[in-house]
């Protein structure tokens, strides 16, 4: 299937790609209206991986069905637009205004998963299930698939520090969690990159790996993404964080807050950059006696 370059040239307007974006996704351009041309498109939107909580957030921005959000965007694809552009100028910012109306916009089962699912995420994480299930329910619709993916593909490892010696991936993985950082870190730098979290946690690996100090990757990487993440009013939970249940019933009792409270106050911290602060709290709620 071949797009016309007049077609072209306006989907690259209505990116920002040429010229300034106006309105998301071109505001009132319909040229992907082509009855002729329509179901080719969503087919498209699918072949490329994406799914129906991305097009429930697009047409939410744009105003549209959903099936006309697949065509719409489809047709961008198509066209020959890169996908990373169109995630960052479209699909990223639908995911945020999304999350920030209804952090759990898509059900598990309308995506391609599955309450097996919520049941391992549940099983690794140790809480449960209902839980699980709104914990994955947010990760699609703040970060799509491949978000919900990874907490799988880590949930099923049951991944503990260990990994096969001699593969270059796990070898970094490895040096990300020795380095201390965590999974809240490397949602912040996908989210950031535009990436999946476990790349991302390769990515950060290798580096470590390649002799980066960790004052580094904090000031080079992990600085600019918190800043990009919490200015969209996002907030890592507390099961991505390094830090437990029991912390948060230790620091409670030091601050004097229900448990759920002092959660959401570790998962800030960590969020923009404070495990450390947590860490020194801790210590100085030990020494007040909360156990």
């Amino acid at each position: 299937m071949r797009v016309s370059f007049a077609v072209v040239v306006l989907i690259l307007n209505s990116l920002g790609v040429v010229g300034c974006l106006k309105r998301a996704g071109g505001g009132g351009d319909r040229s992907w209206a082509d009855p002729g041309q329509m179901d080719t498109w969503r087919t498209a939107f699918v072949d490329y991986g994406y799914i129906p909580c991305d097009a429930e957030a697009l047409a939410r921005m744009w105003g549209l069905t959903v099936p006309d959000a697949k065509a719409k965007y489809g047709m961008m694809l198509s066209s020959g637009v890169k996908s990373y552009e169109l995630e960052q100028k479209l699909l990223f910012p639908a995911r945020q205004a999304a999350g920030n109306t209804n952090r759990r916009l898509c059900g598990l089962e309308d995506n391609g998963f599955a309450e097996s699912d919520a049941k391992l995420i549940a099983q690794s994480w140790g809480i449960d299930v209902a839980s699980a299930r709104a914990s994955l329910e947010e990760k699609l619709t703040w970060g799509g698939r491949y978000a919900v993916d990874d907490a799988l593909k880590y949930a099923s490892m049951g991944y503990t520090g260990g990994g096969d010696a001699g593969d270059p991936d796990m070898e970094a993985i490895n040096s990300f969690y020795n380095a201390g950082l965590s999974y809240c870190d490397a949602e912040i730098l996908a989210a950031s990159w535009g990436i999946d979290t476990w790349d991302a946690k390769v990515s950060l690996g290798m580096k470590i790996n390649a002799g980066y100090s960790m004052n580094d990757i904090q000031s080079t990487y992990l600085s600019p993404a918190r800043q990009q993440y919490t200015s969209n009013n996002q907030v890592c939970e507390l099961v991505e964080t390094n830090f437990t249940g029991a912390d948060a019933e230790r620091l409670a009792c030091f601050w004097g807050v229900g448990l759920e409270e002092s959660k959401a106050r570790i998962a800030r911290k960590v969020t923009h950059g404070g495990a450390e602060d947590v860490t020194m709290l801790l210590k100085a709620a030990t020494s007040r006696g909360c156990r």
